[in-house]
């Protein structure tokens, strides 16, 4: 995966100027990165507040901190294999305050879930205001792109072959499920598929929904907030609009989906084709992405790394301080 991000970075960024893009970030002004830093860092800790919003509901009891703790791990795990974030930070908390992992995972499906809601929202408005960009984005470069591969992806043989194979595979599990229903593997198969429906409805159960949304839309605010403030570090673009940050921030978002550690290449990619749209030079708009995305790497590996430094030596504390909800304590909350 890293060599996949790799290589599409390469490709992307072999033709970059790098004297011109040197200058670039010689002269960035860093006042506005620090802005975007604390930005950043809000987002992230809104994220934690929101996650456990979530877990309270199923009589756990953790903390904004010790859950933000767990993020920024996460996070970390991401630059290493992309979505083990979302594992990770669970054995976190579960190894801090005892959560069932499965339950924690509930809760993260939920999440990842609204923000893909809140993306598709954002997509939405963006398209409205700027469809004639976007649309050249998709058609011009996505277009060409899958035309080339549709024919063979789409032929009647790859479709049968594959309907055939989830049928077959669907069918297997079905008759394994029931001829060993009292193995343990299957067993514990059942206990997880049971706390991850547990940890998806605590959406339901949630005291302050309004909060929930809050944090939501704060969350995305932000992120929206670290793109359009970083625009005025760089003299490339200092000029574009708020609206131009929407088109990057959707981009980005979508490059991000790529299997590549914390989106190498990908997000680079995505970032420095949309702000050409805008009329910026190949080298501004690469030279942005990179600063943009270094940025990003530097909030994660410096906050990611204190957090699991600050967990390491104070774990037997913190988990003395969070233990689980009795039952009592939880009918009441």
């Amino acid at each position: 995966m890293l060599g996949l991000g790799v290589f599409i970075f390469y490709i992307a960024f072999r033709s970059l100027d790098f004297d011109k893009a040197r200058k670039e970030i010689y002269n960035i002004q860093y006042t506005f990165i620090f802005i975007a830093f604390v930005a950043a860092v809000l987002s992230h800790w809104s994220r934690a507040v929101r996650w456990n919003l979530l877990i309270k509901p199923m009589g756990y009891k953790t903390s904004d901190f010790n859950s933000f703790l767990a993020v920024m791990i996460g996070y970390l795990a991401n630059m290493g294999l992309p979505r083990m974030g979302e594992i990770t930070r669970c054995i976190v908390v579960n190894r801090t305050n005892k959560v069932p992992v499965e339950k924690l995972i509930g809760t993260v499906i939920v999440e990842r879930v609204i923000d893909m809601i809140c993306l598709l929202i954002i997509l939405f408005f963006t398209l409205i205001l700027e469809f004639d960009k976007l649309r050249v984005f998709f058609v011009d470069n996505l277009g060409n792109i899958l035309s080339a591969n549709s024919a063979k992806l789409l032929s009647a043989t790859v479709i049968l072959i594959t309907v055939s194979f989830l049928a077959l595979s669907i069918l297997l599990a079905i008759v394994i499920w029931k001829k060993y229903k009292d193995a343990k593997l299957i067993l514990n198969i059942r206990r997880f598929l049971v706390g991850l429906v547990e940890g998806v409805k605590s959406l339901r159960q949630i005291e302050k929904l309004w909060l929930f949304v809050f944090h939501s839309l704060l969350i995305w605010s932000m992120y929206y907030l670290q793109i359009y403030i970083c625009f005025f570090a760089l003299g490339a673009t200092e000029h574009l609009s708020a609206v131009a940050a929407l088109s990057v921030l959707v981009m980005g978002s979508f490059g991000m989906v790529v299997p590549t550690p914390a989106g190498v290449g990908s997000y680079d990619v995505a970032v420095a084709t949309t702000l050409k749209l805008y009329g910026i030079a190949d080298e501004g708009a690469k030279t942005f992405a990179l600063v943009a995305h270094v940025f990003q790497f530097a909030v994660v590996i410096l906050i990611g790394s204190l957090s699991y430094l600050y967990l390491t030596l104070n774990f037997r504390k913190i988990k003395a301080d969070e233990q689980p909800l009795t039952e009592n304590t939880a009918e009441a909350l």
